[in-house]
C-alpha cells in the first residue's frame, strides 16, 4: 500500500504537471508577440487551483464556524490563511502547515496543490529551458513513431538563423498546402544554443511548435546529430523495388550558419556536414566471419541506411568538384579496410545495381555508396539570381491580359534588337550584381533566323570595378571583359585626368562628348578581342586549337577566327569605374532612356547596389524618369527593369502600379531577391522537375532516340505533339518515380546544377508548344530544330556563366568540354540531345 501510495502520488503530480506545461505552450505558440500575458494567464490559474484548494481546506477544517459565524475577523483570518498559503505554495513554503483535524485525503490535496503551483512557477519562469525539456519529451515519443510511420520527411536545422528560419517556415507550409506527408522540422546541434524565450527567432520556433534540441559537442568522436536525436535512419531506399514519391520518407539536414555579413558561414557549414558524412559512412558496412568450404572468409553486410540530403549555405563562388572530392575521399576513407571488389559484387547481389565507371570496382563502390549523401551547395547571391530567372518568367509571360502563351512576352522579351544584341545595364557589381547578371544571361538564350547567337552586352557601373573586374574575368574565361576606364583614358591624358574624378559638374558639351565615348560601338570591342586574346598565351593557345578544330569540318562551319566569334558570339561585360548616383552618369543615362535617344539601347537594367535602400532609390529615380519622358515626348523604351530586394515588405516602395504598368506597357519592373522567396522549398528542396529532365535525358533518351533522330533528319512523319506524347513515361512519372530517383541519386552537384536550370529554362519550350496549341496548329520541323539550337545556346551559357572554356576534349576537374562550341559542329547524336530537352520542356505539365 506505501509502494502504491507513493507512485499514485507521483502519477498524479506528473500528469497535472505536464497537462498544464502543454496547455503553457499551446498558448505560449498562439500568443507567442505577447511579452507577458501568456506567463500572467498560467501563473494566475496556478494561484487559481491552489488558493482555492486551501480556501476550501482551511474553511473544511473549522466546519462552517468561519461561514455561518458573524464573526467577521474570523472569516477575514480564514481568507487570508488560505491566500497566503496558496502563495506560499509557489516558494514550497507551508507543506507542513496542514490545518488541525483534516482527512489524510485533504492533507494530499493540500501539499499537491502546494507542488503544483510551485513546480509551475519554477517552469515557467524559466522557460528557456522549458521547452527544450518540451521537446525533447516529443522527440522521444514522437520523432520515433513518426519515423516508424513512414508518411513524415524529417527537416534537421544545425544552426538558428533568420535564413534557416525563413526556409523551415516555407516547408512548414508547404507540407500544410501541397504535400499529403507530414514534416518534422528539427533545430539541434553543438552550435545551437540554449533555449531563451527572450530571443526573437526562439520565440518563433515554440510558436510553430518546431523542435528545438540543443547539445554540446563533448570530443571530436561525438555520435552527431542523428545518435543525439536517438532517430534510427534504417530506411534503405535501394531495398525498395515498387515506390512513389508519395511514400518515399527523405530526411534533410540544413547547415546554415551565418558571418557578420550574414552570408553564408562555409567553413563551419561544411565541416558540420563533412562530420555528419563521415559518421554516418562508417556506418554502411559491417563485417562478420563465416565459414566457406571448411574455411573462415569474411562476410561483408550492407547496413540498412537511409539517403540523406544534406545542404549547405556557401559565402564565395561554389566549388562543385571540392564538394564532390570531399565526400568521395570520406566514403573512401570508410571502406578503405574492405575489399572492393567483394563489396561491389555484393552490392549487386542485393540490390541489382549495376555502377557505371571505367575506373574499377572501388571507384563503383565510392560512387554508390556517396548517393546516400546528396549535397546541395546554395549561396545567396545565386538563389536571388535564380529568383530573377523565375520572377522574370512569371512578370513577362503573365503581363498579357490574354493568358500564359496568347502573347508571349517572355519569348518576345528574349528576342534580340536589329542588331541581333541584347543589351544590359548593371548598376553594382557585388557578388550580386554578378549573379544577377549571368542569370539574365543565361536566361535569355536566342538565336536568329542565321542560326547567329544574339551578343550578351553588359555595361556594368561600379565604383569598385578595380577590385572585381580582373577576378571576374579571371574566373569566366569565355567573357569578354573591358576596362571602358581605361579605353576612354587613352584618349587624351587631358580626359584621363578628367574622369578619375567625376565630382565636378561638367557642361552639356562634355557631358556630350563623355557620353560619345561611353557609347564606345561594341563591334570596335570586338575587333580588338583577337589582339586582346593573343597576349595571353594560354588563351591564345586554346583559340589556336579551336580555329584548327573548326577548319576540320565542312564549308558551312566557321573557319576563322571571326567567324568562331561570330558563331559562339563570347558574352561582353564593359566596366565603367563610376558611381549610379553621380551627376555625370545620371545625365548619361537621361539622354539613353529619353525621347532624344535614336534607338532601343538598352534591352534591360539590373539594380544591384548592395542593399534596399539605395536600389529603391535608384529604381524609383529611373521609373520616374521614364515615365516623365513617356507622358513628355509619347515614346519609351521597351525594356525591364530588374530591381533587388531582399526585404518582401520593401516591394511595395517601388512606384510601379497598376496605372504605370497600363500607362507604359512597354516596360516591366521585375522586383526580385525577397529573403522568403531565396529561402524557400521551391527554390531549394523541390528537385521534382529536374528529375524529369535529368531521367529524359538518359531513360527517355532511349525511348524516343530513334523517333527524334527520324524526325530531325526528315525521315518521320511523326508531329511534334507525337514525340511530347512519347517523352512521357507509360504511366506517367509517378509510375516511373522509383527509377527516376535512382538516376538522380547517382548524379554529382553540378549536373544537378544543370538539371535546374535547362528545367526552368523549359518554359521557353513549353510556352513555344502552348501558342502553337492555341493557334490549332504544329508547330513545323525547321522551328522545333531551331529550339533545339536555341537549347545549345543556352546550355553553352550555363557552362560559360559557370567558368568553362572550349578544347577538343572534355574534363569536368578542369572545366574543359568538346561541346562548348556552335551548334553546326555538333554531330547529329549531339544535336538530339539538346532536342530531347525541347520535347521534355514542352511535356512540362502534359503528363496527366
Amino acid at each position: 500500500m506505501v509502494l502504491l501510495g507513493v507512485v499514485s502520488g507521483i502519477l498524479i503530480m506528473l500528469i497535472a504537471y505536464a497537462l498544464s506545461m502543454l496547455a503553457y505552450f499551446k498558448l505560449r505558440q498562439i500568443k507567442s508577440d505577447s511579452k507577458f500575458s501568456v506567463e500572467i494567464i498560467i501563473l494566475a490559474f496556478a494561484v487559481f487551483v491552489s488558493i482555492s484548494i486551501k480556501f476550501v481546506i482551511i474553511f473544511q477544517s473549522g466546519g462552517l464556524e468561519g461561514v455561518a459565524s458573524t464573526d467577521f475577523w474570523k472569516s477575514m483570518e480564514n481568507t487570508f490563511a488560505a491566500i497566503y498559503s496558496g502563495i506560499g505554495g509557489f516558494g514550497f513554503e507551508g507543506l507542513n502547515d496542514f490545518p488541525e483535524e483534516i482527512s489524510a485525503f485533504l492533507k494530499c490535496l493540500y501539499a499537491g496543490s502546494s507542488l503544483y503551483a510551485g513546480l509551475m512557477v519554477l517552469s515557467v519562469l524559466t522557460a528557456k529551458i522549458s521547452y527544450e525539456i518540451y521537446s525533447g519529451i516529443r522527440i522521444l515519443f514522437g520523432l520515433k513513431r513518426k519515423m516508424r510511420g513512414g508518411n513524415t520527411d524529417f527537416y534537421i536545422f544545425s544552426a538558428l538563423t533568420e535564413e534557416s528560419l525563413t526556409l523551415a517556415n516555407s516547408i512548414y507550409e508547404h507540407h500544410a498546402q501541397k504535400s499529403t506527408r507530414e514534416c518534422a522540422i528539427i533545430f539541434t546541434g553543438a552550435n545551437i544554443d540554449a533555449f531563451d524565450a527572450k530571443e526573437e527567432l526562439h520565440r518563433e520556433v515554440m510558436t510553430k511548435g518546431y523542435y528545438y534540441w540543443s547539445y554540446s559537442e563533448k570530443s571530436e568522436s561525438d555520435g552527431g546529430v542523428f545518435k543525439h536525436l536517438s532517430l534510427p535512419i534504417g530506411m534503405n531506399f535501394f531495398a525498395t523495388k515498387q515506390l512513389t514519391e508519395k511514400q518515399e520518407g527523405r530526411i534533410h539536414f540544413f547547415a546554415m550558419d551565418t558571418n557578420e555579413k550574414l552570408s553564408g558561414l562555409e567553413s563551419v557549414n561544411s565541416a558540420t556536414v563533412f562530420n555528419e558524412i563521415a559518421i554516418l559512412a562508417n556506418k554502411l558496412v559491417g563485417e562478420s566471419k563465416a565459414i566457406k568450404n571448411g574455411e573462415k572468409v569474411k562476410v561483408y553486410t550492407l547496413n540498412n541506411a537511409a539517403v540523406v540530403n544534406f545542404y549547405i549555405l556557401a559565402d564565395n563562388d561554389i566549388n562543385y568538384e571540392f564538394y564532390k572530392r570531399e565526400v568521395e575521399k570520406i566514403v573512401s576513407d570508410a571502406i578503405k579496410e574492405y575489399d572492393a571488389e567483394a563489396l561491389y559484387n555484393e552490392i549487386k547481389r542485393k540490390y541489382g545495381i549495376e555502377i557505371d565507371s571505367r575506373n574499377g570496382a572501388k571507384d563503383k563502390v565510392v560512387k554508390f555508396f556517396s548517393s546516400y549523401f546528396q549535397l546541395t551547395i546554395i549561396n545567396e547571391a545565386e538563389l536571388a539570381g535564380k529568383c530573377l530567372a523565375k520572377e522574370r518568367q512569371r512578370v513577362l509571360l503573365s503581363s498579357s491580359s490574354e493568358g500564359v502563351s496568347a502573347n508571349l512576352n517572355f519569348v518576345r522579351n528574349s528576342l534580340p534588337n536589329q542588331e541581333n544584341n541584347y543589351r544590359v545595364m548593371v548598376l553594382g557589381f557585388g557578388i550580386n550584381g554578378q549573379q544577377s547578371m549571368k542569370a539574365l544571361y543565361q536566361s535569355t538564350a536566342y538565336i536568329d533566323e542565321n542560326g547567329i547567337p544574339s551578343r550578351f552586352v553588359a555595361d556594368v557601373y561600379d565604383p569598385q570595378t578595380a577590385n572585381s573586374a580582373g577576378l571576374f574575368g579571371f574566373k569566366h574565361p569565355m567573357f569578354i571583359c573591358v576596362d571602358k576606364q581605361r579605353e576612354i583614358a587613352s584618349v587624351t591624358e587631358e580626359e584621363w585626368k578628367k574622369e578619375v574624378r567625376f565630382s565636378e559638374i561638367y557642361t552639356d558639351a562634355e557631358i556630350q562628348d563623355y557620353s560619345k565615348l561611353v557609347e564606345v560601338d561594341v563591334n570596335k570591342n570586338l575587333a580588338s578581342v583577337k589582339e586582346k586574346y593573343q597576349n595571353n598565351s594560354e588563351r591564345d593557345g586554346y583559340l589556336k586549337k579551336y580555329e584548327e578544330w573548326c577548319k576540320s569540318f565542312n564549308s558551312a562551319n566557321p573557319k576563322s577566327y571571326a567567324d568562331v566569334e561570330k558563331y559562339l558570339s563570347f558574352p561582353v561585360v564593359c566596366f565603367h569605374k563610376i558611381s549610379a548616383f553621380e551627376d555625370l552618369f545620371l545625365k548619361f543615362l537621361d539622354k539613353k532612356t529619353g525621347a532624344s535617344s535614336t534607338k532601343e539601347y538598352y534591352k534591360a537594367f539590373i539594380i544591384a547596389l548592395g542593399d534596399d535602400e539605395r536600389n529603391i532609390l535608384m529604381a524609383n529615380a529611373l521609373i520616374s524618369d521614364i515615365l516623365c519622358e513617356r507622358a513628355t515626348s509619347g515614346r519609351t523604351l521597351e525594356a525591364t527593369i530588374y530591381v533587388n530586394i531582399r526585404d518582401k515588405k520593401n516591394y511595395e516602395r517601388i512606384n510601379w502600379n497598376s496605372f504605370s504598368k497600363t500607362f507604359a506597357q512597354e516596360i516591366n519592373v521585375v522586383v526580385y531577391g525577397a529573403s522568403e522567396d531565396m529561402f524557400s522549398y521551391d527554390m531549394i528542396i523541390d528537385d521534382s522537375e529536374a528529375m524529369k529532365f535529368n531521367y529524359g535525358y538518359s531513360i527517355l533518351n532511349g525511348r524516343i532516340y530513334n523517333h527524334l533522330r527520324g524526325y530531325y533528319m526528315g525521315l518521320s512523319e511523326e508531329k511534334i505533339g507525337d514525340l511530347v506524347k512519347l517523352a512521357i513515361p507509360e504511366g506517367g512519372y509517378d509510375g516511373a518515380y522509383r527509377a527516376m530517383r535512382e538516376k538522380w541519386l547517382f548524379i554529382d552537384v553540378f549536373k544537378k546544377q544543370s538539371n535546374y536550370a535547362v528545367s526552368s529554362f523549359g518554359v521557353y519550350y513549353k510556352a513555344c508548344y502552348e501558342l502553337a496549341l492555341e493557334n490549332k496548329r504544329a508547330l513545323s520541323r525547321e522551328e522545333v530544330i531551331r529550339l533545339a539550337s536555341i537549347e545549345h545556346e543556352r546550355w553553352n551559357r550555363f557552362h560559360i556563366a559557370n567558368g568553362w572554356f572550349f578544347d577538343s576534349k572534355r574534363s569536368d576537374e578542369i572545366k574543359i568540354h568538346n561541346n562548348i562550341c556552335s551548334v553546326n559542329m555538333l554531330t547529329v547524336s549531339n544535336r538530339l540531345y539538346d532536342l530531347i530537352n525541347v520535347v521534355a520542356g514542352m511535356s512540362k505539365g502534359n503528363d496527366n
